[in-house]
């Protein structure tokens, strides 16, 4: 896509352009809300850790940024 395509699609949108039906793009699908909904940058998403998620309670745990 070219960027003034993505510059101009929605949060929601966006969410739902990866198949979740798949590893990878249910995957991306998280990668995507995370950065959407938590506000993540690019770097801070790469260096998540799973022991900084607490996927019961819906959140990320400190040492982010």
């Amino acid at each position: 896509m070219s960027e003034e395509l993505l510059a101009c699609l929605s949060a929601n949108i966006l969410r739902h352009l990866p198949d979740q039906q798949t590893f990878t793009g249910f995957r991306d699908f998280v990668m995507l809300s995370l950065i959407l909904d938590c506000g993540l940058r690019v770097g801070e998403l790469t260096k998540l850790k799973m022991n900084q998620v607490d996927v019961k309670e819906s959140q990320l745990l400190g040492g982010i940024g």
